[in-house]
């Protein structure tokens, strides 16, 4: 650190483990740290023209022993930096965090704090609600409650419960602060398994900024799709439309047509993966005219049948949140919505007429 400040005037910052205290108060503990080993620590700290950034929350960052008379505690990592680094970021804050097993706590540099706007969330239902052993009775009592969902205040709430009872050694803050790490370890678990569930919308947004990359993942899924033969009323099977004396074109099945019913529904929305759901995307990914496409669609297929394809395509409706706060209705004129299972199919339609 010496060789460092004589042989640059470049701004920098040392952060990490030093292995060694500043103060007499950075240790808690049976034994009274050296100092001698104080003064030499503290002269190489001003020697290099250094200048220690503190630390928020608990500070006691490595400790040895826990719960036992032998317990201690000590400020072992830190930040230092020269006050041409500090000039350049003022507000730099070290935060201590919560480990769910090493000895040493880790320390976060942020040096430029952003002051976040409070979001409004909406209800969405999680995976993680699975893995409480209550969540059915939950949703037994009421449609309208919910599990909290927000892991930043879960995760806040016992890193606070650890800290306050990070420096008490009688046996019953020792115990608790045991359970509140353990609860710690099981929010972080079930924090993966929330980010989990929300991975799909990595696709979702390639989709909609490169719509080449969408239209050769639907030609792809169109050599997975196709219709090989039809059967018509009569019971027999047709390889290609002349075949098929009915009509001209190809038509479907009366059985198509009809009208469907609550549990034709509930078994289209239970066939789903059980990490989707029927959703709205707040991007069109091409720009389809609804007549061109209707108009395509009548020259193929019956004409209820192309108005119950229309139906899902022209009624759809966007909002666009910001910070939690959704704005007004937009209703749209034309184009195909990603993630509407029937999106692939009419793109790849109208693209071959």
């Amino acid at each position: 650190m010496r060789s460092l400040a004589l042989s640059s005037s470049l701004p920098r910052i040392c952060l990490g483990d030093f292995n060694d205290l500043l103060h007499p108060s950075e240790k808690c503990g049976k034994h009274v740290h050296p100092n001698w080993k104080l003064h030499g620590f503290q002269e190489v700290f001003l020697d290099s023209g250094l200048f220690d950034l503190g630390i928020i929350d608990y500070q006691f960052t490595w400790e040895r022993s826990r719960g036992t008379e032998n317990w201690v505690e000590e400020r072992l990592d830190r930040a230092l930096a020269s006050n041409s680094w500090i000039h350049f970021f003022p507000r730099a804050k070290v935060i201590s965090l919560e480990a769910s097993c090493s000895d040493h706590l880790p320390i976060f540099l942020d040096p430029a704090p952003v002051v976040r706007t409070p979001r409004v969330k909406k209800f969405h239902f999680e995976n993680i609600w699975l893995r409480e052993s209550d969540c059915v009775e939950v949703v037994k009592d009421s449609w309208a409650s919910h599990l909290m969902s927000d892991f930043r205040a879960c995760i806040l709430e016992g890193k606070k419960k650890m800290a306050s009872l990070q420096g008490m050694h009688d046996p019953a803050s020792v115990d608790g602060f045991i359970k509140a790490r353990k609860r710690h370890n099981e929010l972080l678990q079930s924090h993966e398994i929330f980010w989990k569930q929300r991975a799909k919308s990595i696709w979702l947004k390639e989709g909609d900024i490169n719509s080449r990359y969408f239209h050769i993942m639907a030609s792809t899924r169109k050599k997975k799709n196709v219709i090989g033969k039809f059967q018509n009323t009569q019971g027999q099977w047709c390889t290609t439309p002349e075949e098929n004396n009915e009509s001209q074109g190809l038509r479907l099945s009366r059985t198509t047509l009809e009208t469907f019913s609550p549990a034709d529904v509930h078994d289209a929305i239970f066939s789903m993966h059980p990490d989707k759901s029927p959703r709205l995307d707040a991007k069109a990914y091409d720009r389809i005219e609804w007549n061109f496409l209707s108009s395509m669609l009548k020259m193929g297929f019956d004409y209820g049948f192309v108005n119950l394809i229309m139906l899902c395509v022209t009624t759809v409706t966007y909002k666009i949140s910001r910070d939690g706060m959704e704005g007004d209705l937009i209703v749209p004129s034309r184009g195909l919505r990603q993630g509407d299972p029937l999106s692939p199919y009419l793109f790849i339609y109208v693209l071959k007429v």
